[in-house]
């Protein structure tokens, strides 16, 4: 079991969709939920973007991709037990035509590191 969280981005991303990619889409989140990190694709270098530690999931027919990341674990508490699930953050959502959606991810990683690492 998992936590998906969305980034801004990718939430925005989703908002864009059409609604029946969008309810597609969601129906995959909620897959992702259940079944963990192991569900998707990892991802390594696409055309000389480095997207190590990122993992591919399919819909619209291998159209479209959502891309994701391990962003850490949580233990969740409930009145019987805890457990410890991972949590997945999604950082795009999009076509995978011309290889789109990958360009894209990359920037939004580019832009988060220089941001992380000015005073």
């Amino acid at each position: 079991m998992a936590k998906v969280i969305l980034t801004r981005d990718a939430q925005d991303d989703l908002l864009k969709l059409p609604p029946l990619l969008q309810d597609e889409c969601l129906a995959l989140l909620r897959k992702l939920d259940r079944v963990g990190a192991r569900l998707g694709i990892p991802l390594e270098n696409k055309n000389g973007k480095d997207l190590a530690g990122y993992y591919k999931l399919y819909f619209n027919h291998a159209r479209h991709r959502v891309i994701y990341t391990k962003a850490g674990n949580m233990i969740e508490i409930t009145a019987v037990s805890e457990q410890l699930k991972e949590v997945l953050e999604v950082v795009g959502i999009g076509k995978r035509d011309k290889e789109k959606i990958y360009n894209l991810v990359y920037e939004r990683i580019q832009s988060k590191h220089k941001s992380e690492n000015q005073p």
